[in-house]
């Protein structure tokens, strides 16, 4: 078991990395659907924040580490495909904390981690321009559930129609 990357195969890092961000983005959804649940909108922010900070590390750790290569069958628009969802996931996941906060922000609303700091401002407080940062915000979300959709099928498709154990490299690091 490695920390770290190969070429073969996912370090413990990248697939703690992976699922940990799975689960709390999942959380993070429900909470933003179900915020009388949670409490408020205060929880779904404040998660937001801290899935934004842990991005910051999953995105240096990326560009960092070696990333394992495509499995040897997978055809050059696979491995093109592959990359640029990866790539429209960490465009999405860093746009959806970023337009949440300024659409607070324009609402004149504060944002706290937890109670622990407020995060700066990033726009000064305009019903327009919150409104728009809103349905922005709402259609990221629904490109995030449309790359979730992709990514689970193919991962599946990997998994039950190529078998070439790309999931199980994911999963606990296997080659």
């Amino acid at each position: 078991m490695t920390l770290g990357n190969t070429q073969q195969q996912w370090g413990v890092i990248s697939r703690l990395q992976h699922w940990g961000m799975a689960g709390l983005l999942v959380l993070q959804w429900l909470a933003g659907e179900f915020d009388d649940v949670f409490g408020g909108s205060g929880f779904h922010v404040s998660l937001g924040i801290g899935l934004l900070l842990l991005l910051l590390v999953r995105l240096s750790w990326r560009l960092y580490a070696v990333v394992p290569d495509h499995p040897p069958a997978a055809p050059t628009w696979e491995k093109w495909v592959a990359r640029a969802t990866v790539w429209a996931w960490y465009t999405v996941l860093l746009a959806l904390p970023m337009t949440g906060l300024a659409y607070r922000h324009a609402r004149d609303r504060d944002t706290s981690f937890f109670g622990w700091f407020d995060f700066p401002r990033l726009v000064s407080p305009d019903r327009e321009f919150a409104h728009l940062l809103e349905e922005i915000h709402e259609w990221l979300a629904w490109a995030a559930v449309v790359l979730l959709a992709l990514h689970v099928a193919a991962a599946l498709k990997h998994q039950l129609i190529d078998r070439d154990g790309l999931l199980r490299r994911m999963w606990s690091g296997a080659a």
